[in-house]
């Protein structure tokens, strides 16, 4: 058996949904804080295996409704690594194993891909993420990737980042621009 968490679930709550603003609006519902608590606990201890972002974007037609109206998510890809840094390894509950294996590792072992967190063998193809732990950055909906704009971190500073990602030796992603393939 295995379980999974999202980086909303263990960072934002049910006193966000106060306001009605429909970028809060994901389903399951947002938690109260004891569940929040619970579930990050959870994490901690191994009985939640993995953080899944349940990457959410939506067409400003989809998500710019009443909140009754509007349809489910939240962008969490780009902000996901940031969320959990500082949720867990900044404040000394997890460490970087833990993280990852919290979102690397188990998810790959869940998902039955096989060769993930072993030594990369002399001249076989890379899969990396490399982390630059002393980079804080501020996220910026209109400066997203992504096309959707149903942010629910804008204007928030986290206190690592992801520098690139290398998949199957190729550098597919660096400071934050996606490379041409």
């Amino acid at each position: 058996m295995t379980a999974e968490v999202t980086p909303h679930h263990l960072a934002l709550g049910t006193e966000l949904l106060a306001r009605y603003d429909p970028v809060f609006k994901v389903n399951p519902p947002l938690r109260p804080e004891e569940d929040r608590a619970a579930i990050a606990q959870a994490l901690v201890d191994g009985i939640v295996d993995a953080v899944a972002t349940d990457h959410a974007p939506h067409a400003r037609h989809d998500k710019e409704h009443a909140f009754e109206a509007a349809a489910f998510g939240m962008l969490g890809l780009e902000t996901a690594f940031g969320v959990v840094h500082d949720l867990f390894v900044a404040t000394g509950r997890l460490d970087w194993a833990g993280i990852a294996d919290r979102m690397s590792a188990a998810p790959a072992r869940i998902a039955g891909l096989t060769g993930h967190g072993r030594p990369i063998g002399v001249g076989e193809p890379a899969n990396l993420v490399l982390i630059d732990p002393a980079t804080r950055h501020t996220v910026d909906a209109a400066a997203s990737r992504s096309l959707s704009r149903n942010n629910p971190w804008h204007g928030r500073t986290f206190g690592a980042s992801v520098h690139a990602t290398i998949l199957r030796g190729v550098v597919t992603a660096r400071g934050g621009k996606v490379m041409s393939a």
